[in-house]
């Protein structure tokens, strides 16, 4: 698999990559193989796009034409920087203080997750 992620944003993000001790693809820092049961199996997380910050994301975007998700436009229609946007669960402390975003950009779904919340 292939993945995009901020490492600037988490330390765990950055050990991802920095660790060596680690089983990599072709010795390069940015890729790691993946356990199951804690047996190494031959597949590798690739993540090539590390060390990239979220202007130059957004850049590539723009400058490209990229496909990405249209809630990030709903995001930003109301109100949220490029910087506070997030798409995750909802239940996380970040994600937490956010959640009148999450109600405002899918109410589809939020009626969902307080329809699920409320059987439990």
């Amino acid at each position: 698999m292939v993945f995009g992620i901020r490492s600037n944003e988490s330390l765990n993000r950055f050990r991802t990559i920095t660790f060596e001790g680690k089983v990599m693809f072709e010795d390069k820092h940015w890729t790691t193989k993946i356990k199951y049961n804690d047996k190494h199996i031959p597949v590798f997380n690739f993540y090539p796009l590390y060390d990239w910050a979220t202007e130059d994301i957004w850049g590539a975007v723009s400058k490209f034409d990229l496909m990405y998700n249209q809630i990030y436009e709903l995001m930003y229609k109301n109100g949220l920087s490029i910087h506070e946007q997030r798409l995750c669960q909802p239940y996380g402390d970040d994600q937490r203080n956010g959640i009148d975003q999450f109600k405002a950009l899918e109410y589809d779904t939020w009626e969902k997750v307080v329809n699920r919340v409320n059987r439990c």
